[in-house]
This record gives structure tokens, C-alpha cells and sequence, in this order.
């Protein structure tokens, strides 16, 4: 049986530019001459659903360990979880290259060097302020998980007397957690 990683790479084969992939495809990738796929099916025990149902237990078990990212639920799909030095990279979101076509972000920054480079640029500079921001604010963290300016009840999420936003995640809060790990 192939490990978890091997699976990927599997995916990653017949899915370069990473779009958004079914369970039903997932297990025709992993087990393409398994009979039982092909089985037609009027109830639960067989067929494209039976594969649907292994994939997504496997599906899953890549998603815990990093491999996949769901980006949909109806269908339910899954994306692979490019790694990068800070984190999991979307490689499955569309852009739009110069003249319009869709692309993946390997084929911009392939196509639109330049592009490419501003977008680096960019994020330094980003990067660079969010630095700034955690060290101005270290001496005056209340508790972990909030920002410097904020006391959650609960680290990071807005309290019930918050109106719309309780109960949700606080970004500026996100922001300083993620500013620690840079």
C-alpha cells in the first residue's frame, strides 16, 4: 500500500496546476484498476460511491497530516497543501495572466517574472511591518493568543458583547499570533 506522501504525488501527477479535485477522481488516480470502481451501484455497498467514501477516509487523513486542503463542499474537494517555508500554500487558486488566460501561480510566476517579483517584494515589506508591529507590542502582552491592544475572554476570539463579530476570530489578533512565528 502506498504511504500517504506517495498518494500525493500521485495526485500531483495528473493534477499539475492543482485544481480542485472530487473523491470519485481521487480514487480512480490511487486505484485505477480496481474493479470495484467500475461496479454499478444501487446502493451503498459499491461503484464510484464506495470509492467516494474510501478516498474521503484518505482524503482526510492527508488533510491532518498537510497533503490535501478541502476547498469545497458540494462537491466535496480537495486541493493538494503546497508547503512552504511559513506555512501551506493555496496552489490551487486561478489567476489571470497578461493577456487574460487562467493560469496557475507556477505558470505566472513562470510567465510574469515580474509580476512575480513585485508580489515578493510586497510580502517583504509586509513581513518587515508585521516584525515591526510584534516587537512594538511584546512589552505590553496582556495573554497569549491576544494582541497587545485586546483582552479576549477567550484568546483570540471576540467576546459576546461584541455584537456580529462574537463568537468569531479577531484579526487583529491573528495577525499578531502569525507576527510571532516571523
Amino acid at each position: 500500500m502506498p504511504t500517504l506522501t506517495e498518494m500525493a504525488a500521485t495526485l500531483e501527477a495528473v493534477n499539475p496546476e492543482n485544481k480542485p479535485m472530487a473523491l470519485q477522481y481521487m480514487a480512480r488516480q490511487w486505484w485505477p484498476n480496481a474493479d470495484w470502481l467500475n461496479a454499478t451501484a444501487t446502493t451503498h455497498n459499491g461503484g464510484a460511491r464506495k470509492g467516494g467514501l474510501v478516498a474521503a477516509g484518505f482524503a482526510a487523513k492527508m488533510a491532518k497530516a498537510g497533503l490535501l486542503k478541502n476547498c469545497g463542499t458540494s462537491p466535496v474537494t480537495y486541493v493538494l497543501a503546497k508547503q512552504t517555508e511559513t506555512g501551506t500554500m493555496n496552489t490551487g487558486r486561478i489567476y489571470k495572466d497578461i493577456d487574460g488566460n487562467d493560469c496557475s501561480i507556477h505558470q505566472m510566476v513562470s510567465r510574469e517574472p515580474g509580476w512575480a517579483a513585485s508580489r515578493i517584494q510586497k510580502a517583504e515589506e509586509y513581513e518587515a511591518l508585521l516584525k515591526r508591529w510584534h516587537e512594538q507590542g511584546k512589552p505590553r502582552l496582556s495573554r497569549d493568543g491576544n494582541s497587545p491592544n485586546h483582552s479576549h475572554s477567550a484568546a483570540g476570539i471576540w467576546d459576546s458583547d461584541n455584537g456580529d463579530i462574537a463568537g468569531h476570530n479577531c484579526a487583529e489578533c491573528a495577525l499578531f499570533e502569525m507576527a510571532k512565528k516571523l
